[in-house]
């Protein structure tokens, strides 16, 4: 490298410049100046120069280029505004590119893996849904040589962790025979990069594979659903998404709308205006004294107007006819959620919790009942439960989505989507995180 050396002797004026090197790497020396250090002291280093004093009497300063690779295996490579050192990375690592990092580049296991001669080795992986015979589970689809001596012979890890092999098979006209190993995934799983590890009898193979985030199925229509609300449909032509297939009648303009929407694109609007939905009685949501549970994502496009005013979500309540109904409710001014039942068709028992809804904004409403405690959670947080093993009247009488057939005025004014009528089951006993799915 060539070095630019300054022989400095006491009061001579001297101007330096280094040419070649950038324009701060210039320095001027007075008579005056006389003290030690002084012309390191004026010396200004400029991007990757390095600086040398040496001597006594004569002042040496060497001006030279900073070695940028200090290490064995180090590389160089440029981040937009000067180069910059990568160090050495792992063993078994290679140069991939990256562009989450400054350089565009970063050190990485061998994407396809380590292998040996043991024959087993792997191919291909993807990650996909599998259906086992019970529904789709986040899997991880495996091909490859030699991967399978028998059902319990791979065993597989993924992060280190043990994943659980879900089928195997030999592919069909492949040569060499390929097989296929599908394990499960953890129900949800961050993105990131994975070493995927198989091992069996004969030997073993690993790989480093990059996974998206996955969210496993949502679940939730299975046999306690007995009604299943999406909202997703044209207009004002409604479908009962769960097995029972109940027949929806429109009143009114309660339509599906691409005003708001929590899932789907769409969601079930009421203007408050005599708009709401009936169903025909069905023992499907009679609980009488067993484990349910109601749950809806809801919007309110405003509070109950009045003391005593309530803004109907579902229920069955009509005349004598009144087994339970879920709203929100304006107490003397304190906004509650509102659970009230009947044990004879007249009678009613209120369960009716503090909570201000945020208007315009939608929220996950639950109330879940098991073991004689009755609970309600609003966005997976309980706000309140009390006591209750009584035995709800089987009323002979619709359903009601979005209007209260007991008290004029009570309608919903707002949104409601994927509502959902459980029957045998309380979902949650405890504070949870709202799906982040429609039930499937």
């Amino acid at each position: 490298m060539t070095k630019l050396k300054v022989v400095m002797i006491c009061f001579l004026f001297l101007c330096i410049t280094s040419s070649g090197y950038a324009a701060d790497e210039k320095a001027k020396v007075s008579p005056g100046d006389t003290t030690e250090g002084f012309l390191m002291d004026k010396l200004q280093a400029g991007p990757d120069i390095e600086l040398t004093e040496s001597g006594t009497s004569n002042r040496v300063i060497i001006i030279g280029r900073k070695p940028v690779l200090t290490e064995k295996g180090d590389v160089l490579t440029h981040n937009d505004n000067k180069e910059v050192r990568l160090e050495v990375g792992s063993n078994n690592e290679v140069l991939t590119a990256d562009s989450s990092t400054s350089n565009g580049i970063k050190w990485a296991p061998v994407p396809n893996g380590k292998d040996d001669a043991d024959g087993v080795e792997i191919m291909f992986t993807r990650e996909f849904q599998y259906d086992p015979g019970t529904g789709n589970v986040p899997a991880i689809d495996i091909n490859g040589t030699a991967l399978v001596i028998n059902q319990t012979d791979p065993t597989v890890t993924l992060g280190g962790q043990a994943r659980s092999v879900l089928a195997t098979t030999d592919i069909p006209n492949t040569t060499p025979q390929l097989q296929q190993v599908i394990v499960d995934l953890p129900s949800s799983l961050l993105a990131g990069n994975y070493k995927l590890k198989l091992s069996n009898s004969q030997g073993n193979s690993e790989t480093v594979i990059p996974l998206n985030e996955i969210i496993a199925p949502i679940g939730g229509n299975d046999s306690f659903t007995k009604l299943l609300f999406h909202g997703d449909g044209a207009g004002a032509i409604f479908t009962d998404s769960s097995a029972s297939e109940h027949t929806i009648t429109v009143v009114g303009n309660a339509i599906q709308s691409a005003t708001e929407s929590q899932f789907g694109g769409k969601s079930i609007q009421f203007d408050g205006d005599d708009d709401y939905l009936t169903i025909p009685d069905s023992e499907d949501w009679s609980f009488g004294n067993g484990d349910f549970t109601v749950d809806a994502w809801v919007n309110f496009s405003a509070h109950p107007a009045s003391n005593g005013n309530v803004l109907a979500i579902a229920g069955q309540f009509s005349g004598l006819q009144k087994s339970w109904r879920l709203g929100y409710y304006n107490n003397a001014g304190t906004y509650r959620l509102w659970w009230n039942t009947s044990t004879n068709g007249s009678n009613e028992t209120d369960f009716k919790p503090a909570w201000t809804a945020t208007l315009n904004n939608w929220h996950h409403i639950a109330v879940t009942r098991t073991s004689g405690t009755v609970r309600a959670f609003i966005d997976g947080v309980e706000i309140g439960s009390q006591a209750d093993s009584d035995t709800y009247h089987s009323a002979n009488s619709d359903l009601f989505i979005g209007i209260d057939q007991v008290v004029s005025g009570y309608e919903m004014n707002g949104f409601i989507d994927e509502l959902r009528i459980s029957k045998g089951i309380a979902r949650w006993t405890e504070d949870f995180t709202p799906p982040a799915l429609p039930y499937n």
